[in-house]
C-alpha cells in the first residue's frame, strides 16, 4: 500500500510542480513507470508468503526485483529523452525547457 500511495503522491507532485523542471521530469516519469513491477512484485511476495509480515522484510533484499526495477528505470529515462527529442519543435514553440531544447 505504501508504494501505491507514494506513486500517487509523486504523480500529483509531477503534474503540479515538477513537470517544468528539465531533468527531474524525465527521472520522475521513469521512476513511476519502473515502480510498477516493484509494487506488483512485493504484493505477489506478500501473497505467496501467506501474509507473513516477518518474511516480507526480506523483499528489500531480493536482487532480482531491484535489478528489474533498475533496468526498467534506465530504459525509461532513455525513452523519455527520445520522446523529448521527437517534440523539440513543439516544446520550443510553447517554451517548455527539455534537454534537447536547451
Amino acid at each position: 500500500r505504501l508504494s501505491v500511495i507514494l506513486a500517487l503522491m509523486l504523480t500529483f507532485w509531477y503534474t503540479k510542480y515538477l513537470k517544468p523542471v528539465t531533468w527531474l521530469k524525465n527521472v520522475v516519469c521513469a521512476t513511476l513507470i519502473a515502480f510498477s513491477p516493484f509494487t506488483s512484485g512485493t504484493a505477489a511476495l506478500y501473497r505467496t508468503n501467506n501474509k507473513n509480515l516477518e518474511s516480507l522484510g526480506t523483499v528489500m533484499g531480493i536482487p532480482t526485483l531491484w535489478r528489474l526495477v533498475a533496468i526498467l528505470f534506465v530504459g525509461f529515462v532513455g525513452r523519455e529523452m527520445t520522446m523529448d527529442c521527437n517534440d523539440v519543435q513543439d516544446d520550443a514553440a510553447v517554451g517548455v525547457q527539455t534537454v534537447p531544447v536547451l
